[in-house]
């Protein structure tokens, strides 16, 4: 409880840093900030916890994905990351029906080249993970492969004026 991990080059892991899985017991309040998470299995997996937050890293090159969403990882905050040329950028996965994840906000990170930006399961679902904080969105350089979570969310589009980046927000709308 109440750890921060920051300026840490964390490589050629299994994983660069897992947070909530010692004895199942919920992990409250972590802060992973600043940090090179470069080359492991995954980059950062969220197991049982609650009020993790992830900023300010480099996310890059892991075989598996650069976060990983699991059972019982509530009220996340993953922003201002580079999530990059992971195998999946976003894996959301729930290992039970019965271990809810839920009130994750993901904001303003640049998602680039992952071979897959997301990728969810069968007990993925939206109720999983926020995409925006209502103030923006994330950044993402293949808009074709979000297509992939329309079932989990509905996006909607807006230009970036200040360098016409594409921008991604959780569409208010039922239409999308």
């Amino acid at each position: 409880n109440n750890t921060t991990v920051k300026q840490n080059n964390l490589m050629n892991n299994s994983d660069g840093i897992t947070i909530g899985f010692y004895l199942n017991q919920i992990c409250n309040t972590t802060i992973v900030e600043e940090n090179s998470i470069v080359g492991n299995g995954n980059g950062v997996v969220l197991g049982p916890s609650y009020s993790s937050y992830i900023y300010g890293n480099t996310i890059a090159d892991n075989f598996g994905a650069g976060v990983k969403f699991n059972q019982n990882c509530n009220n996340s905050w993953i922003y201002n990351n580079l999530i990059s040329r992971n195998n999946v950028g976003f894996r959301l996965t729930n290992q039970s029906q019965t271990q809810e994840a839920f009130k994750n906000t993901v904001y303003s990170n640049n998602i680039i080249d992952n071979k897959k930006d997301v990728l969810g399961d069968q007990f993925g679902n939206s109720t999983l993970v926020s995409w925006d904080n209502y103030n923006g969105g994330n950044y993402w350089s293949n808009f074709n492969s979000i297509f992939s979570i329309c079932i989990f969310i509905r996006f909607s589009r807006e230009k970036d004026n200040n360098n016409g980046r594409l921008l991604f927000r959780k569409s208010n709308s039922r239409h999308g």
